[in-house]
C-alpha cells in the first residue's frame, strides 16, 4: 500500500497556542513561605487567579519565558530553582494541554506590582491560596516539598563552609564565587 505522506503545516505565531509555562514563585513571609498569585483582568480567566505564566512562541525556551512573563506580570525578577514537573492533560486550558512548571524564589531586588494582563500580584501564606486557574494549586503542592528540599541543602551547604572557615584559618581560598 502506498499512503501519500502530507506535508507538516506550523501555525502562523499569532495563532500559537502550544505548550504553555508557570511558575510557582516563593518567598519567606512573617508567618513561613508565602506564594505570589495573580488575580487576571482580560479575557474570559478576568477576576480569577493563577499563578505568573502564559503560552510558549515558536522559538522560545521555557525557563526564560517563564523570567520574562515574570518580569512583565509582576516587576520581579527572580532566581529559578527547578522544574516542578511536566505536564501533559487534555482539559488543562481550551487552548493547550501540556505545560512546564517551575518553582522560584524571590530574589528581593524588585518591587512587586501588576502588569501585562494581571491587576493584581500579591503574596499569599501556602496555607491561603484561594482556587487557581489551570491545576495550579497542584503546581504550589508538588514544588512545596521540593522547596523545602532545596532550603536544607542550602543549610547543609552553608554549614559546611561554617565548619570549615572555623577550623582552617587559611579557608578563604575555598570561597564559592
Amino acid at each position: 500500500m502506498n499512503a501519500e505522506i502530507k506535508p507538516i503545516t506550523y501555525p502562523k505565531d499569532d495563532e500559537w497556542r502550544g505548550p504553555g509555562v508557570s511558575a510557582a514563585i516563593f518567598r519567606n513571609g512573617e508567618h513561613g513561605p508565602e506564594v505570589l498569585i495573580l488575580k487576571m483582568g482580560t479575557g474570559r480567566y478576568e477576576g480569577k487567579y493563577c499563578l505568573p505564566g502564559d503560552f510558549l512562541r515558536m522559538n522560545e525556551g521555557g525557563e526564560q519565558k517563564a523570567a520574562d512573563v515574570i518580569k512583565e506580570q509582576t516587576g520581579l525578577t527572580v532566581s529559578f530553582i527547578g522544574q516542578v514537573d511536566a505536564e501533559t492533560r487534555p482539559g488543562r486550558d481550551i487552548l493547550q494541554t501540556v505545560g512546564v512548571n517551575f518553582f522560584a524564589e524571590d530574589s528581593g531586588t524588585t518591587e512587586l506590582r501588576a502588569g501585562g494582563t494581571a491587576v493584581e500580584a500579591r503574596w499569599v501564606p501556602v496555607a491561603e491560596v484561594p482556587k487557581l486557574e489551570f491545576f495550579h494549586n497542584r503546581v504550589v503542592q508538588q514544588a512545596l516539598p521540593k522547596l523545602e528540599e532545596h532550603n536544607a541543602q542550602r543549610e547543609r551547604v552553608r554549614a559546611a563552609f561554617g565548619f570549615v572557615e572555623a577550623h582552617m584559618p587559611d579557608s578563604r581560598a575555598l570561597k564559592v564565587k
